[in-house]
């Protein structure tokens, strides 16, 4: 199996042999009741999905390709997005994002992909928007129950909202398929009709327990002596911290997804109108009561404004840390954190609140949402932390001879965005709402006019620089990338992300010497992390050059065994050595 490129799109093989890892696949079968309908089922590590395509005749959006009722023999019937979502029987579901990628599994000694299979897959053609129809035999698509965000954290390869299928595209030795997450195809018509797999088990979108809906008060208060809340509710969205989110709870865990895309997962227990949270095994927990019962718990346990204040750190750990004998920490652990005597702190260039708890050292609202837990230690002025893996980042405090210094006007920046001003951190907050949102004009406008009071911030010619490049104005966002390079060391391991947003810049104006050139910085200041061999591999997959395009994947792996674009990348370049 592998990845192939067809106008554009790449394409992941499904053979017709199902194996994940090296287990064999358990076969089955299943009667759909409401017609009698007898479909072959296996269940694909612990996934269980039919090996056909659902053939259910629902009372409307349905139908067979050119209404033939012999092509639904053979290929099932084609359906619209929202028809599909409530056409698997009974204890069954339309697959979920998550579920496909689950199909991906990776040989980790190997860097390879061992196996991405759909069984039986047959490209049973489409259902226009105007009733015609096309590709019976030639390709097809298979719905899926996800409907994507228009948003993107680094902002390259952005897609339009809409419902996620998967492109099968048929070859006379198998159906291809899309590789999920990096390249899923992104529908902003649902009235196509498509090809249904289901799978067993209960939906996402049933997962969200009434016990979890409603509004729901933190028990302390902010730094502005205000109780936040968090608001659930049963259509799956909501607001955390003041932002928009959607929801779901599996196995006692809540899940809580931004629209930049950042999840942040929680055990969950609810007891009365009390909700306790745990981001991390052995965290203490966070209470959160609903808002109907706020004032009775507030005069039951005597809250006040001091709380919070109780739980901030010492004074010895207030100050600027780096990790220890300069360079990166080490993957999963932050590169620069700076802890405020306030509760606030600066965590990887990006705002948030801090504080302890026993051995603990938390991160909280990390840019307004999510957070960071540690275990920590103090050892004569070094500061450890130990994440839930047992694995350690030493750290020390910043010293005036480190090299390099944040500049004035950066250090003010980082003083408006967190003890202040808040006119420029609410203008700050806009500018970001409209990148996320897709509106890079408005973006861009509020961009310029930070620029125009705070004419050194790095942090927003990168972000403008982001905003034009999602515009295809390459030349504007890599004077941008330029200009916040010339802000900073260059030879920062920091830097390495502006690095390889500007190769990306170069590599859509096909300028491949200068994206080359790019991403080798990239990978010199940052040799310990993925993204870098990853971004580099694209450019010589470009390139043709295969055979660097593997090595670079297969590095990328070593470092990030779960990195979805690099097991797509390696196999679709082994491919085309071999001519495929």
């Amino acid at each position: 199996m592998g990845f192939f490129s067809r106008q554009g799109r790449t394409l992941l093989v499904a053979a017709v042999a199902v194996a994940v890892g090296t287990a064999e696949a358990q076969k089955g079968s299943f009667t759909d009741e409401r017609d009698g309908k007898v479909y072959r089922t296996e269940k694909i590590g612990k996934q269980t999905w039919m090996a056909e395509n659902l053939n259910y005749r629902t009372e409307k959006r349905s139908c067979c390709y050119e209404n033939n009722p012999d092509s639904c023999k053979k290929y099932g019937r084609l359906y619209d997005w929202n028809t599909a979502k409530a056409a698997c029987p009974k204890g069954w579901h339309l697959p979920s994002d998550d579920e496909w990628e689950k199909l991906i599994v990776v040989n980790e000694s190997e860097g390879s992909v061992n196996a991405v299979v759909l069984p039986n897959a047959l490209p049973g053609g489409r259902r226009n928007s105007d009733g015609s129809f096309d590709f019976a035999g030639i390709n097809g698509e298979f719905w899926s129950a996800t409907e994507i965000a228009a948003s993107n954290e680094f902002g390259w390869g952005r897609s339009p909202s809409g419902p996620s299928s998967l492109l099968c595209v048929g070859y006379s030795d198998g159906c291809y398929f899309d590789a999920i997450v990096a390249a899923r195809h992104i529908n902003e018509d649902k009235n196509v009709g498509y090809s249904v797999r289901c799978v067993a088990g209960v939906a996402d979108g049933q997962t969200r327990p009434s016990e979890l809906v409603g509004i729901w008060m933190h028990c302390e208060k902010n730094e502005k002596g205000e109780y936040e809340n968090m608001e659930l509710r049963a259509d799956g969205t909501g607001l955390f911290a003041n932002a928009g989110i959607t929801w779901k709870a599996e196995n006692n865990r809540l899940v809580l997804l931004s629209p930049s895309g950042r999840n942040t997962s929680l055990d969950y227990k609810v007891s009365g109108y009390e909700l306790a949270l745990v981001l991390h095994k052995g965290d203490d927990p966070l209470t959160l009561v609903r808002k109907e019962n706020f004032e009775e718990y507030k005069k039951k346990n005597a809250i006040n404004a001091t709380d919070s204040k109780n739980k901030q750190g010492p004074s010895s750990l207030v100050g600027i840390w780096v990790p220890e004998g300069g360079g990166s920490a080490p993957r999963g652990f932050p590169d620069k954190m700076e802890l405020l005597s306030d509760g606030t702190c600066i965590f990887e260039g990006i705002s948030a609140s801090w504080k302890i708890s026993g051995e603990r050292l938390f991160f909280m609202n990390i840019g307004g949402m999510g957070g960071e837990a540690y275990n920590y230690k103090m050892s004569n002025s070094a500061l450890v932390l130990i994440n839930d893996h047992g694995q350690r980042a030493q750290y020390r405090k910043h010293r005036s001879s480190d090299k390099p210094l944040p500049t004035k006007e950066q250090q003010e920046m980082a003083n408006l965005m967190n003890i202040g001003n808040a006119a420029i951190q609410q203008r700050d907050k806009q500018g970001m709402m409209y990148y996320e949102k897709g509106q890079y004009d408005k973006a861009i406008e509020v961009f310029n006019e930070l620029i125009d009071v705070m004419p050194k911030s790095t942090r927003h010619y990168l972000f403008r620089g982001l905003a034009y490049q999602q515009k295809k104005n390459y030349d504007r966002a890599i004077t941008d990338f330029t200009t916040a390079l010339k802000l900073e060391d260059p030879n920062d391991p920091k830097n390495e992300r502006i690095y390889n947003v500007r190769g990306y810049s170069y590599l859509e104006k096909r300028d491949y010497d200068k994206a080359l050139a790019d991403f080798n910085k990239a990978v010199q200041l940052a040799p310990n992390k993925a993204n870098p061999y990853d971004s580099r591999g694209e450019a010589y997959f470009i390139m043709g050059d295969y055979d660097k395009a593997i090595a670079d994947y297969s590095k990328a792996l070593r470092l990030d065994p779960d990195m979805v674009s690099a097991k797509k990348g390696l196999v679709e370049a082994r491919l085309k050595k071999n001519g495929r």
